[in-house]
């Protein structure tokens, strides 16, 4: 399956947003395209307005959502390396170091945002040339980077290759704290632009840290750090006639068989599951948690 995967360079309150936002696509993952975002309260336009930020007048693109030919663009500086493992080995990991974006308004406010490897111009004002580059070869000689992951671009319609039925590649629900809704696409769209909910990038914005992802049949985004999931091989105590294993101080751990590739998952006086694979301990454990943070919650109400 693919997965999407960031490296942040540098911890700023936008790189952990768009390095969630690019960790949110899961198995819809792509290196190249764009995002629309649902914005109802305006909130991630005032906080990318809040930003440092170059404003682009002329030689625009990416333009298919702009209510005005007069409207201008804006970058920011982000650095973030992005990873969908699982397209094909051989794709290395994509730099991207500037942020294009801008909003727009059909029935409510909304974002567009994309992520790009050059800015359109250099700080000094001058036309970047590999960003021109880029623009040559796709647009000229139509010729682009290859990459095996879909590109989710809402210009797609300019090269005749647009993906069948876009709207579907998209998680049907997302759960947050708990509560699952269904996403349910609120704008026009123009081409493969990825969509994502208003209370999801709300919910990014909010908490500015780092999310944890869990894809199955829709996505769930949790903000707490579940404690890291050691695998040790199973240890007897010498001088233990019984042969007791070595109990750690996690409530929930997963311990190796020996000589063999399966694991079990432990919790205080139960043992939840034997002889399963590494993936499904860890995904039981997150969901141990999960079960006992509700549990918490409710006893608090």
């Amino acid at each position: 399956m693919i997965t999407a995967s960031v490296a942040i360079t540098e911890p700023t309150p936008l790189n952990i947003y768009m390095g969630n936002l690019h960790d949110y696509l899961g198995k819809y993952c792509f290196i190249a395209g764009a995002f629309v975002i649902e914005d109802d309260d305006k909130s991630l336009q005032s906080f990318l307005f809040g930003l440092p930020k170059r404003t682009i007048r002329v030689l625009k693109s990416h333009t298919a959502f702009q209510n005005s030919i007069m409207d201008p663009i804006y970058e920011c500086d982000i650095g973030l390396s992005l990873i969908c493992s699982g397209c094909d080995p051989t794709d290395p990991p994509i730099q991207v170091t500037n942020l294009k974006w801008y909003p727009f308004q059909q029935s409510k406010p909304y974002v567009y945002l994309k992520m790009e490897g050059y800015p359109t111009f250099n700080k000094d004002g001058t036309l970047n040339r590999d960003h021109a580059n880029q623009w040559i070869n796709r647009h000229i000689f139509r010729k682009s980077k290859k990459n095996h992951c879909l590109k989710r671009r809402e210009d797609c319609v300019s090269d005749g290759k647009c993906l069948d039925e876009p709207i579907k590649l998209n998680h049907p629900t997302y759960t947050i704290d708990g509560v699952t809704t269904p996403i349910v696409e609120s704008h026009t769209r123009k081409g493969d632009e990825f969509f994502v909910p208003f209370a999801v990038s709300q919910y990014f914005l909010k908490n500015g840290k780092k999310m944890n992802f869990t894809v199955e049949n829709g996505i769930t985004i949790d903000t707490q750090s579940f404690p890291i999931v050691k695998t040790e091989e199973i240890v007897e105590i010498e001088g233990n006639s019984g042969g007791k294993m070595l109990r750690k101080s996690m409530p929930y751990t997963i311990r190796k068989l020996p000589n063999r590739r399966l694991y079990t998952v432990k919790g205080p006086g139960r043992t939840f599951a034997k002889g399963t694979t590494l993936e499904k301990a860890k995904k039981q454990v997150r969901l141990l948690y999960s079960i006992d943070r509700r549990k918490e919650t409710r006893k608090r109400r």
